[in-house]
Order: C-alpha cells, then structure tokens, then sequence
C-alpha cells in the first residue's frame, strides 16, 4: 500500500507550504547535487531512485475542495533514467499532501510549482507590488518564484525528506553584509515562524529598508580580502543597470528551455571540489550568445618569426661581402652553404626591413643554380654549389609570400625546371631540385604560376608549357624511382589547389544563379503590384527551388571536390610532403629523429585561405545544396578532422566573420534535443555510424564549444604573461574568462571540447601560471588564504579534468614535471592533489620505446590495486602511453609505409611479458565491473568510469600485439584466459548505456576485432582436419560457446558476440558488381568458417535447444539472427540447426 505523506516542518529542512504543482522530476540513482546553503553548506545530497526504470503514479489532495473525500490524480509516468523522467501537469489546485504508487524500492522526485496561498489576506496587511530584485523571495500569493521540492522517499525506512530549491536559490541568499549572524538568525526564524507571520515581517523590513538600497548576493565564494568579492565580476557592462546600481541576473536554469531540462549534476565530479564553497555552479555557459574574435596570442598562418637583430644582419652582410669577393672558387662555395643555413633568412623575410639585402639574396639564388654559371666552377664543386643555390631558394620561398612572390616573378621555377630535365642530372641534384619548387609553392602565388593560372582562376593564354606540364612531362618518363616519388607529391599539391578552385567556380556561379533568381522575382511581384487585376502574387522571399541554382554536375563537381579535400586532410604527410632525401619508398619505413616529415598544414590551411574554402561553405549552407545529405556528410567529415587540431581551429579562428555566421546558420536549425543532451565529438569518432545521425545543429554546437574554447585560451594568454607579473590573479577579466571554461564543462559535449582543446599543443600553458603563482605566493606570505584564490581554483579544476580526459599523452612528456611540482605540494587543492596519482607512472619516463618495459612494470606492481580509485588513475595513464609508443595511428590510404618503430615496441612488449599482464588487467576490471553490474548500477560514478577507459586503450595494445603474433602460422596464442575475459567483458558492455554508451560500444567493435584476429589461419599443411582441430579459429568458438553458456547473465551477450563474428547471410548488397577475386576470397571465407564449425555440431546444437525455449524477446532476437547466419554459411550447418 502506498503511503501518504503530509509534508509538515521537519528539523533542519523548509517548510512545504501549499503549492501548485507544474512538474514532477524523478532523478537518477546516484545524481549529485549541493544542500541548501543556509541547512548544510558544504555537504553533499546523493540521489535514490531504483530501479531505474517503472511507472509511477502520482496523486495529490486538492486544498480548493475540503469535502473532497478522494484525492486528485496528477498524472501517470514511465519512469526510465535515460528517455523519460520528466511528468508535466496543468494541475492549478493547491495541495501539501503527495501520494506516489509504484513498484519501486527507492524514490526521488523534485516537484516543481508556485507557492501559494488559500488563506484570506487580512485586509490590515499592506498591499506591496512584486518587484524584480537581484535576491528577493516573496511567498505571497500568486506572482511568486517557481521553486522545486523535493521527496526522498524508502519504503525500507520510514524517514521522509523534502528538500525546497528555488531555481535561482534566491531563497538563501538573503543576508546583509553588515550583519551576518542576525541574517542566520533571521533564516531560521523564517523556518519556525508561521506562514502569515513570515509574510508580515518580510513586509516590514521592506518597510524599514532605504528604497534605494538593494539586498545584496550571499555569495558562494570565499572572501578573499575584507574589500572584494567576486559576486559581481560575471555582470555584464552591456546590460542596462537598474535604477539602485544592481543588475538583475537570471539563473540558468530561466534562460533554459523547460521543455528539455537538463541536470548539470550529470556531468559534473563534485570529487574535485567537495570540500571546497569557492565556485557558483549556477551561471552556465549559453552556446547560442557566443560570437569570435580575432586571435591576438596565437601566430597567424602568415606570422613572422623573432624581432630581427641587428647582429644578425651585420653578420649576414660580411658573408655576402666575403662571397662576393672570393669569385669562382670552392670556398665561395662554402660561404654560400653558411648563407643558406643562416638563421637570419625567416626574420628576414618577415621583418618588412633590409630591402636592399633582401634583393641581394634573390640575386644570389638566380646566380646560384643557373646551370651555365655553374660550369665555370670547379668540378664537384658545381654539383654543390647548385645544391646549395637550390637550398637558399627554399629557405626564401617557403619563409615568406613577398619572397616568394619576388622569386617566382623573376622565373626561378623555370630555372629548376631546367635542371630537372638536364641531360646527365644525377637524382640528387633532381630531389633538391624537386624540394625547391616545393617551396616555390608554399604561397598561392606560387602555385598559381606553377600550374598557369591567374588570380582570377583562369588559364593563361600562353603557347609555353606550364610548369606542372613539364613536371608531368618528367614524371612520365624514366626516372629514379625517388625522383618519381618526390614528384607526385607536387603533383597532389597542384591537384588539390586545382579542386579548391573548381569548386570556388561552381559556388560563383551558385551567387549568380541566386542574384538571377531573386530579380526575376524581384521583377515579377512589381509587375503583379501593377496589375490590379492579378490579385495572386509572388512572395519574392520564399525558398529557392534547388533547380534554380546548380544542375546535377555541379553537385557532383561540390561532393568531388569536398571529399577530395577531406581525403587530403586526413592523408596531408602521405600526399603533400616530399620524402626526406635519405628516405627510400619500399613498403616499410624507419622513422629517425632529425628526418621528420615537414608539416604541410600551413601550406595547405593558406590554400583553403586563397581559394575561399571557408565562404564557398557559407554559400552552400546559405542555399539548399549545403544540406544535400552527400554535401552534408563531406563538409561535416571536414569540420570534424579540423577541430581535431590546433591548426584547423586556427584556420577556422582566422576569418571570424565567416565562421559566425556559417555557425549561425548551422544553430538555427530545427533539431529534436536540447543542446546539453548532445554527445560530443569523440562520440562520434568512436562509432562511425553514430556521425550519420549529426544535424546540422549539432554541427554548430561543436563548433562552438571548440572554438570558444580557443578564445578563452587567447584572452587567458592575452592577460596575463608567462609568470604572472604585476597582473591580478582574480581580476575581473580572468575570472570571467576561467568561468566561462569552467561552466563549458557542465555538459558532457562542452567538457569534451574543452579537455580536447586545452590538451592540443602548449595550450595547457595558459593555466599553469595561476596554480603555480598561487603557491610561490602562498610559499612566500606563509598564509594558506592566499592559496585560496579563485583563479587558481579553476585552474586547478581545468588542468585535472584535461589530464582526465586526455587523448593526447605528448603534452605529459611537455609539461609532466611542472604538473608533478605541482601536485606534489603539500597544501594543494583536492583537485591538485589527484595529479600525482595521475603523472605518477610517467615521472621518470621518456616517451620512447625503451621506457616501455618500465611502464608495463608499473601496471605490473599495481593491477592488483584497482580496487583503489588512486591505483586506478596512474594505470589508466601509463596503459595510455603504451597505446601511444606501440599503435600507429590508421591510415586510410592503402599499400602504405609500414613504420618498423613500431615493430620494435611490440619487440619491447613481448619482451617485458606485457600480453600476462594485460590479461591480468583484464580478469580484474572485469571482477570490479561485475558487481555493480549484476547489480544494475550505471558506470558514470569516477572510478568505474577510470575502469571503463581503461578498457579502450588496453583493447587496443592487446590486438596490436596479436595482430603480430598471428599475422602467420608460425606461432599460435591458445592462452583461453584472454578469450575467457574478452567475453565477459562483452556482457558488461552490452548493457551499459548513458553517457558511457559510446564508450561501450566502442570496446564492443574492439573486442570483435581482437577475436577476428584468431580467424586468420593460413592451412599449409595436407591434413586440413588436424590444421582444423590444432587452430586458434577452433578454440575461439570453442571458449565463446562454453562462455555463453556458463552464465544466465552471458546468455545474451554471448550470442551477440557470436553474430558479430559470424559472416552477414547472402546475397550481400554492393553498389557495383564484386571482381572474381572478391568473390574466390568471399566463399573460402564461408567455407573456412564451415569448416571450424562442423567440430562442433553438438555444442551448437545444445546451446540452441537450451536457449530456444526462453521468454526473453531479445534473447529470441539475437537466438533467430545467429541461425539464420549459422544455416546460411553452409548446406551442413542449416542441417545442424534444422535438428
């Protein structure tokens, strides 16, 4: 029976006065959220609701109607944590007595309403108009505050809780800073003091208040000096003030849309600052009130280098005084190797200044690798002295675009394109060459000339060969195959500026197709305005049909070039960097520490500036065609690889207005969820049909969190310098700023742009001056207080969440040892303390190969410690490093360079017996999984969730090392407690949903990847059947059956797992026919898997008797989906199935 509650006055919690009910909120197991500020300041209030899904019914006693002898039913809801939790009422009936029936054991709703009153209001008591006030609560009739309350109900115990929260918690904050204490006084008095009388003191102290005083904020932080606090820092000087000097500043939760409530707890670890009362986790971040701004801390794609010194220069001028004085002798050929390897040229070339010097340079290139000049030399020295001639011409192109231009307008591509087809060139001199017109078009000017175009696109009418003609000219001959090599990838640079420039055409004529169209329309309504008696007219703004604008070719000139443009993004270093002149392009590649590749992003970022890419993707989402699901999906597929780096978020940054208003356009939209809801970009890159179901909203919302993300990076950066000096740790404008980061993160897509971004390249530097001035400062004063600062707060709170989240582990390697001083600190912040235990696997350890046996050494001494959240940590980073020393990144071009590096840290792995302890790794996240699992309890707590990303990069280290071992038949790995774990793993994953679902279902696809691996056997052997019984295949599905079937609670994962492998039944769908070869290697691959399973006959014919008479409709979903894929594999499987 259910029981009812009459809320009365309990001890140390507000009364629930008679309200209207307007909503109904049941909260999660394990939700998080702060007490009342005047009940319990610094404790924390755990939510119970399980189980987490059944239907609850919710009656209340209606006040209006006192004979009532029944009470009034509010509404029904199904319950589920995740889709349904929210039951909206148009009840308007008073009531303080709730009734909830259901089948549950533990409940927590919060009833959201108005406070009202159904008493008379005695007419003595004076009438006072409602006024807007910064913290005022009124709970007089009617126009009152909507505010929240809390049931906690236990049908285990008796104890009944209400909790009221008003949404802007403007009922705590009444104090006067002149008298604290009296305000306490003042806050208890209201919960012990009848209703009427409450409203009457209210009233009078209105009374005896001065008009123009406003009552001032109780604020969250913790005073820093008696004459500042930061309650006003986040006001914004662009609002008009009110008339007593205050603002009136709206909680989040009024700016946010009711009809998808969001509960910020979900994200928030309330770990990192639960002692502390230093934060307001009420102002949040609003994506759709952001716009950017030009960068001013981070280079441009143009930028110069260092101030140009004045000993420099005067050193640069004795050398060209030398050279110029020695003639044509060798060491005139030694000066000019010391010119080119100066480090003067890129200031040079940037500086503006030494006009005259630079023009002596350029001189001296065209003098230099002139072929008849150098025949004057001796021999051997022309060879070099043409060398290096080509080397000065690639400092001066690629350091600068008024170099460049200067060069190639004085024909130094012809000059090098004489040189490449030279009789008796050696392939040398052709690869320093082939390097120099590289760096001839690093600016589009270059190439512009390279390939024959002007400025506007168009060919040249010229009867000579283009540059690119004679490269191709060249190519299709007999050369080395080096030469070949370096030749191409020029040949990918003038193709991908040639589909920039296509496509810029097509998207020209899309602007004039539109100007066309909105005249004629333009035309027509005044010619129906005219015409009296043609009463039907026009709307000259309805939408464009797409007709109007672009025919079927120009689509597929849009989609071509965008795919184009992606595929060069993601394979920039394979098809636009020439290889180092020591390297040889054989199938395998060893990668030296002074041979890296040249990074070819800021060449190919300035295409992308000179070619419009960034407005030609403005016009196609300003017209229908941008929305076309193929054009779509190849611009979203771009976006998402630029905001990977620091380099696209640059290139986006660079043209602000451009990108505010592709953003604007994106956010408006229609879209089914409330941006809060949104997953974030690692969702997405995890599971590649999840990026099917992006909008184009949430297209802007990432890039909004990702970029002004980089903003807030910029003003951090702009603020303050490198040690701080002489700037205000808790300034106005670094507070705001560290906020608006801060409050990025109480979503899960905002925190994940925001980990994401401060972990790319050095912009983590922007928050470690504020943690480590705070402790030179607190070390100096000896006052623990001034530890306390705000900024260094949130910092502190940044720098954990970043290293928690992180992806990309060099930034350890950078700045590892600063964050390790600083957590090592004796008096530091709960958060800072954590990051000892983070960095403590890498405290010591270069990121080479050779520190890997040390790192499997540590996850070695610690696996049996997972149990400890602090354990869990420094294995979570040191498994993240292995990943990194020992999987290459995946390429999607094939026939690749396969880098033997990696080939020596498996060598290493293999050797520090990493493959026992990762499956010893595995047996205990799977023991530590277990219990709340069966328990039904979600993962998002912190150190299940520690445990769960455990789980990605070990999967990863884990196939990586098979993938090796079982490439051939050599050697086998019949360890089954690794396919014993794997499966149970497996089981867990599948039911795991939330937030972590992409998580999981990312750990599914990588489980299914380390068991295909045991399906690649290679029967070399005449007795197939022994080869059958002996192999790997065999004793995989051998453990995946005896697994299924072990456990009730594997039932269903089991099979699942089992589909996963099987092969998908015939016929198999293509969009074109499949070659003879594809279809030979189709069918041996079903009979191979024939073949495996026909040992086993009778332990599939069990299992499917065993499960074919359960109840459970998912387990009959997957049980009917492996026997179709079991019959379809072979004429003696469908028989095994059919008994």
């Amino acid at each position: 029976m259910p029981k009812c509650w009459k809320v009365e006055e309990i001890e140390g919690l507000k009364q629930f006065p008679p309200m209207e009910v307007r909503r109904a909120r049941v909260t999660k197991q394990d939700a998080r959220r702060t007490k009342s500020i005047t009940t319990a300041r610094k404790s924390i209030y755990i939510d119970e609701t399980h189980p987490s899904s059944f239907k609850l019914e919710i009656f209340i006693r209606n006040l209006n109607k006192s004979q009532a002898v029944t009470f009034d039913k509010l509404g029904i809801l199904d319950y589920h944590e995740v889709i349904n939790f929210n039951l909206t009422t148009q009840s308007e009936s008073a009531t303080d007595v709730v009734v909830l029936r259901g089948w549950y054991t533990k409940l927590t709703v919060c009833l959201y309403g108005f406070f009202t009153n159904i008493q008379e209001v005695p007419p003595t008591m004076p009438t006072v108009e409602p006024q807007e006030k910064l913290v005022e609560v009124r709970t007089g009739p009617v126009n009152t505050p909507e505010e929240a309350v809390e049931v906690r109900k236990d049908t285990e115990s008796s104890t009944v809780e209400v909790r009221t929260d008003e949404r802007a918690k403007k009922d705590d904050n009444t104090k006067s800073p002149a008298k604290p204490a009296a305000a306490s006084e003042q806050t208890e008095q209201k919960e012990t003091t009848p209703k009427g009388e409450k409203e009457q003191d209210e009233k009078d102290e209105d009374d005896e208040a001065p008009k123009g005083s406003p009552e001032p904020v109780d604020d969250l932080f913790e005073p820093l000096t008696p004459d500042k606090s930061p309650t006003d820092l986040f006001m914004s000087d662009e609002e008009d003030l009110e008339q007593d000097g205050y603002e009136a500043i709206l909680s989040d939760e009024e700016i946010m849309d009711d009809e998808h409530p969001y509960d910020d707890t979900d994200v928030l670890d309330f770990q990192l600052y639960a002692e502390d009362t230093w934060m307001s986790v009420s102002v949040s971040f609003n994506p759709y009130q952001c716009d950017l701004s030009k960068l001013t801390s981070f280079p441009s794609v143009d930028s110069g280098q260092e101030p140009l010194e004045i000993d420099s220069v005067e050193e640069m001028k004795k050398l060209l005084e030398q050279y110029s004085s020695e003639g044509k002798t060798s060491k005139s050929v030694e000066l000019l190797n010391s010119i080119s390897d100066s480090p003067v040229i890129p200031m040079l070339c940037n500086s503006g200044q030494h006009e005259e010097l630079l023009h002596t340079l350029v001189e001296l290139v065209l003098n230099a690798i002139d072929l008849d000049e150098a025949r004057n030399f001796p021999i051997a020295a022309n060879i070099r002295r043409l060398k290096f001639g080509m080397k000065l011409a690639s400092r001066l192109s690629e350091n600068g675009a008024k170099t460049c231009g200067m060069l190639v307008n004085l024909n130094v591509q012809e000059k090098l394109n004489d040189l490449l087809i030279a009789e008796h060139m050696s392939s040398s001199v052709k690869l320093v060459a082939l390097q120099a017109l590289h760096s001839s078009v690093e600016y589009p000017l270059g190439m512009e000339h390279f390939i024959g175009w002007d400025r506007h696109g168009e060919a040249s009418k010229t009867d000579t060969k283009t540059g690119y003609e004679k490269l191709v000219d060249l190519l299709a001959s007999e050369q080395a195959v080096r030469v070949v090599t370096a030749g191409t990838s020029l040949v990918h640079r003038a193709h991908i500026f040639e589909m920039l420039g296509n496509l810029q055409k097509v998207v020209d004529i899309i602007i004039k197709s539109t100007n066309h169209v909105m005249a004629t329309r333009k035309e027509v309504t005044q010619a129906n305005v005219e015409d009296q008696d043609n009463v039907e007219m026009d709307d000259e703004n309805s939408a464009i049909d797409l007709q109007d604008l672009v025919n079927a070719e120009h689509v597929e000139i849009i989609i071509g070039c965008l795919e184009e443009v992606h595929k060069v993004l993601i394979n920039a270093y394979e098809l636009l960097v020439q290889p180092h002149a020591q390297a040889f392009p054989t199938s395998v590649k060893i990668t030296a520490a002074n041979n890296e590749p040249k990074n070819p992003f800021p060449m190919l970022y300035r295409m992308f500036t000179d070619r419009k890419l960034l407005e030609s993707i403005l016009v196609l989402f300003s017209c229908p065609v941008g929305f076309l699901p193929p054009v779509f999906t190849a611009i979203r597929d771009i976006f998402f690889y630029v905001l990977q780096t620091q380099e696209g978020l640059l290139f986006l940054s660079s043209d602000p207005e451009c990108t505010n208003e592709i953003i604007r356009i994106l956010a408006q939209t229609e879209t089914d969820f409330h941006y809060s809801e949104a997953p974030s970009l690692q969702d997405f890159l995890r599971d590649s049909s999840a990026a099917d179901h992006c909008t184009p909203q949430h297209l802007g919302l990432l890039l909004i969190y990702h970029l002004q993300t980089l903003q807030a990076i910029d003003q951090l950066k702009s603020s303050h310098s490198s040690d701080l000096s002489g700037v205000d740790l808790d300034g106005a404008d670094i507070l705001s700023t560290l906020h608006s980061l801060y409050s990025m993160t109480f979503t899960a897509l905002g925190k994940a742009a925001v980990t994401s971004v401060l972990g790319m390249s050095s912009n983590l530097e922007c928050l470690l001056p504020f943690v480590e001035q705070a402790d030179k400062l607190s070390s100096d004063s000896k006052d623990s207080k001034s530890k306390k600062s705000v900024s260094s707060r949130y910092a502190s709170v940044l720098i954990l969440l970043t290293i928690q989240g992180l992806e990309n582990v060099e930034i350890l390697d950078r700045f590892g040892e600063r964050m390790w001083n600083i957590g090592q600190d004796k008096e530091s912040t709960l958060g800072l303390a954590q990051l000892s235990h983070w960095l403590s696997p890498v405290k010591d350890v270069n990121f080479e190969v050779k520190a890997i046996p040390d790192l499997v050494g540590f996850v070695k001494s610690k696996v049996d410690e997972l149990n400890n959240q602090n354990v869990a940590c420094g294995i979570l980073t040191a498994v993240r490093v292995i990943r990194y020393l020992t999987v290459p990144t995946a390429s999607s071009l094939e026939g690749g360079q396969k880098d033997l590096t990696y080939n020596v840290a498996c060598i290493q792995l293999f050797s520090a017996n990493a493959m026992d302890v990762f499956i010893k790794l595995t047996q205990k996240i799977n023991e530590f999984l277990q219990r709340p699992w069966l328990q039904g309890q979600p993962f998002t707590s912190g150190h299940c969730y520690y445990v769960v990303s455990i789980v990605l990069p070990l999967l990863a280290c884990v196939n990586r090392l098979l993938a090796e071992l079982l490439s051939t038949s050599v050697y086998q790995f019949k360890d089954t407690r690794l396919l014993t774990e794997l499966m149970a793993l497996y089981s867990v994953m599948c039911s795991v949903s939330g937030s972590l679902s992409s998580i999981a279902q990312k750990i599914q696809n990588e489980i299914v990847d380390v068991l295909m691996a045991f399906t690649r056997p290679v029967l070399q052997t005449t007795d197939t059947e022994e080869a059958i019984n002996n192999s790997v295949w065999l004793l995989m599905l051998k453990e995946l059956l005896q697994c299924t079937m072990s456990r009730p609670q594997f039932f269903l994962g089991g099979l699942s797992l089992l589909s996963e492998l099987l092969p998908i039944p015939l016929p198999i769908n293509t969009l074109e026919d499949l070659p003879e070869d594809e279809v030979e290697k189709l069918i041996k691959h079903r009979l191979l898997w024939s073949a495996h399973l026909n040992p086993l006959t009778s332990t599939i014919q069990g299992m499917l008797k065993d499960l074919s008479g359960s109840c459970c409709h998912s387990l009959q979903l997957v049980l009917r989906r492996v026997c179709c894929q079991l019959a379809d594999i072979s004429a003696s499987m469908a028989l095994t199935v059919v008994r």
